[in-house]
């Protein structure tokens, strides 16, 4: 089963990031946009992203970045 993780969590494994970080990392209007960032997922008025697309990018990432874990980020 896919889980849903909501913004915190996602800031949480993205090394503590702000939410205001966060936000213009997924703000197309925003000089810090990173439009390899998984898309968001809508459930009513819940938003969230799926934990294996959040894993997937954190790994690419550290791999990208030469670290050999996601311990290291």
């Amino acid at each position: 089963m896919k889980r849903i993780i909501r913004i915190r969590e996602v800031c949480s494994r993205l090394g503590g990031i702000s939410r205001s970080t966060f936000y213009n990392w997924i703000n197309p209007s925003s000089k810090y946009f990173k439009p390899d960032f998984p898309r968001e997922v809508r459930i009513g008025n819940v938003v969230g992203f799926l934990e294996s697309d959040i894993d997937a990018y954190i790994l690419r990432i550290a791999e990208s970045t030469g670290l050999n874990s996601l311990k290291e980020i």
